[in-house]
């Protein structure tokens, strides 16, 4: 005899209302997660540059992006 108190298992869509009703949960993890990148993310500048021959002029990585030039067109 087959169980008929067993819920079938629906699946749910995220809709814009749901979004809306949950926005202010997603900004309030908005800070944390800026914070998180920042001091995660430009500290490695100074990694690369503290493990690698260092020459300002000719950039982070050893070449120069952009030239300068002495005249415009």
């Amino acid at each position: 005899m087959p169980n008929t108190n067993t819920a079938k298992k629906v699946k749910t869509k995220y809709t814009k209302a749901k979004l809306k009703k949950e926005l202010p949960l997603h900004l309030m993890i908005l800070p944390g997660l800026i914070l998180v990148l920042i001091f995660s993310y430009v500290p490695m500048g100074g990694l690369i540059i503290a493990f690698q021959k260092f020459i300002p002029s000719k950039g982070m990585f050893g070449k120069q992006k952009f030239r300068v030039r002495s005249s415009y067109p």
